[in-house]
C-alpha cells in the first residue's frame, strides 16, 4: 500500500508544507501533543462556522476508491467533520468526528467522480467554537482503511526524500495491514469479570 500524501505528519523540516487552513485560523505545528513521532499539526480556527485545515493535497483519478484518514485530538463536545474537498474547499465526500478530548482515529472512504486535484480536510461543522485542535497521521490510500503509512514507521519507507514524499509498506511487511474486527474472524472476546 502507499500514502498519497507528501506530508502525513508535521514531522521534520517539512512541518506543515502543503498544509493550510479553511476559511481562516492558523495552522503550525506543536510537540506537547503527538500521535506518531514528535511533532503534530496544530490547527486553530477562527469563528467561521466550517473552519479548520486542509492536510494535504492529491490528484485523484476517475473511478478510484479512496479512503481517507487522520488521527485528531479533538475538543471533547465539540463537533468536526473529515472530508475530501476540491481545491477551492468545496466538499465531495465528508463523515462525522465528534470530538472526545483524546486521539481517535477518522476516516472516509469515497469514489471519485471526476478525477482532480483532492485535498484532506478536517473543520467544524456549523460552530463558531476557536479551540485548537491536533492532527496527525493523515493517509489516502486506494482502497479500503488499513493501519497508518509513514516512512518512519516500522515496514514502510519513503519514496523520496523524508516527509516531502509518498510512503510505501511492502507486502511482505507483517508491521501493519487491514484492520478487521476480531468478531468478523469469528473470534468472540469475552468479558472478563
Amino acid at each position: 500500500r502507499v500514502n498519497l500524501l507528501t506530508n502525513p505528519s508535521g514531522e521534520g523540516a517539512a512541518g506543515t508544507a502543503g498544509w493550510g487552513t479553511v476559511l481562516g485560523g492558523t495552522v503550525g505545528t506543536t510537540s506537547q501533543y503527538q500521535q506518531f513521532g514528535a511533532w503534530s499539526g496544530s490547527i486553530a480556527p477562527d469563528s467561521s462556522l466550517t473552519a479548520g485545515a486542509y492536510l494535504g493535497t492529491w490528484t485523484a483519478g476517475n473511478g478510484t476508491a479512496y479512503t481517507v484518514s487522520a488521527y485528531a485530538k479533538l475538543p471533547a463536545g465539540r463537533n468536526y467533520i473529515i472530508g475530501v474537498s476540491d481545491t477551492s474547499d468545496v466538499l465531495t465526500a465528508s463523515a462525522a468526528a465528534p470530538g472526545g478530548g483524546t486521539w481517535h482515529r477518522y476516516s472516509v472512504s469515497y469514489t471519485e467522480a471526476s478525477g482532480a486535484n483532492r485535498r484532506v480536510t478536517m473543520r467544524k461543522d456549523s460552530s463558531s467554537n476557536t479551540d485548537a485542535f491536533y492532527v496527525d497521521g493523515v493517509m489516502v490510500e486506494v482502497g479500503s482503511l488499513t493501519t497508518y503509512i509513514d516512512g518512519d514507521r516500522e515496514g514502510c519507507t519513503w519514496i523520496g526524500a523524508a516527509h516531502q514524499s509518498q510512503s510505501l509498506r511492502s507486502g511482505q511487511s507483517r508491521a501493519g495491514g487491514s484492520v478487521v474486527a476480531l468478531e468478523d474472524l469469528g473470534f468472540k472476546p469475552e468479558e472478563e469479570i
